[in-house]
């Protein structure tokens, strides 16, 4: 057995499970670093803002409206944030079946926020794409678009599934045939969001969140009751799956931007917009996620070729049970990897 304080991790991919996971192995005394593509860490805990001269700034929670929890863990997570005044209790609709009956916690500076304070005490990187995984024997070579490299002992791949399955692949990591081939097998619903700036103040519900069930909307939110968008009226609208696969096409997106705003006017009497931007959650939530917390290296008894230690995670991850939101599901299964790698080095 290794000594910890040598053993050096990289997370590819700074979502929930990432974060988690970073932040749980830095706490066991492993060396961590975080890789994301994008610009700003948190994945779906998405936040952005829109300026506009006449009339401020809009602040657009854009991915994650709202967290729910039924494990003990993330409870206890959730109650650490609360107390630090981080999230804060949003009598909003429900906006999925599994999350019905539990109480709705939003960010109360935004939700993009929870994402910073969980990576505040990480090593994490911005716009690493990363292209090319390589095990030399030793060690995980993770090489980036831009020309960086880093190496570690584990390697940890949180993205979702079929992007993290697309670069074992581009890098010629082969796992074993039946265990690839079920793990291709998950898929996800996309989802369409639209941030609209409104001139006049609108009102939806008492709560600022709504559930919607019809052909184009699933979901309508103003930030500004929802109380993260101070100085400016910004809506959310998420568009349904259905709706959302059909307009996935760049030249389709403003058309169907469009048709979700008209839509939504049937909700709120009054929306007058100013601008608006257009987001696609290509991979939203998992339809059948694999029924295990995450998948190791360290458990193949037979590899057909030499693998490092290797972990992969995420929401497409079952930590729990059905009931269980894709958020919980991600969050469990960063602790469970970290849990695991715990014990195991």
């Amino acid at each position: 057995m290794m000594n910890k304080g040598n053993i050096s991790c990289s997370v590819v991919g700074g979502g929930i499970s990432g974060l988690v996971a970073g932040s749980l192995l830095q706490k066991y005394g492993f060396d961590v670093v975080v890789l994301d593509k994008g610009r700003g860490i948190g994945g779906r805990m998405a936040t952005r803002r829109i300026n506009n001269p006449s009339f401020g700034e809009g602040v657009f929670d854009y991915g994650i409206q709202y967290i729910t929890a039924t494990s003990e863990e993330l409870q206890t997570w959730l109650q650490s944030w609360r107390n630090s005044g981080l999230i804060d209790a949003w009598d909003c609709d429900v906006r999925t079946p599994e999350d019905s009956g539990n109480q709705r916690y939003f960010g109360t500076k935004d939700i993009r926020s929870i994402a910073k304070y969980i990576s505040a005490e990480l090593n994490c990187y911005t716009s690493k794409k990363i292209i090319n995984l390589n095990w030399g024997g030793n060690d995980w070579t993770i090489s980036a678009e831009d020309g960086t490299s880093y190496n570690s002992d584990v390697l940890i791949m949180t993205p979702p599934l079929p992007q993290s399955l697309q670069l074992l692949t581009d890098s010629n990591i082969q796992l074993p045939g039946n265990l690839f081939n079920t793990l291709n097998k998950v898929s996800y619903r996309m989802c369409m969001a639209v941030l609209v700036l409104v001139s006049e103040p609108v009102e939806i519900k008492k709560s600022g969140g709504l559930s919607v069930d019809d052909d184009q909307l699933l979901w309508i939110a103003c930030n500004h009751q929802k109380g993260i968008s101070p100085d400016c009226h910004a809506i959310t609208l998420h568009a349904n799956p259905k709706f959302s696969e059909l307009n996935y096409d760049r030249d389709k997106r403003e058309k169907a931007a469009q048709e979700l705003i008209d839509a939504a006017k049937s909700y709120i009497d009054e929306l007058n917009v100013i601008d608006y931007q257009v987001h696609v959650w290509r991979y939203s939530t998992p339809k059948n996620p694999f029924n295990a917390p995450f998948f190791s290296s360290q458990s193949l008894s037979n590899p057909t070729v030499e693998i490092g230690p290797l972990y992969i995670a995420g929401d497409s991850f079952l930590a729990k049970n059905s009931g269980t939101s894709s958020f919980e599901n991600a969050f469990l299964s960063g602790l469970e990897v970290a849990n695991d790698i715990k014990q195991r080095f």
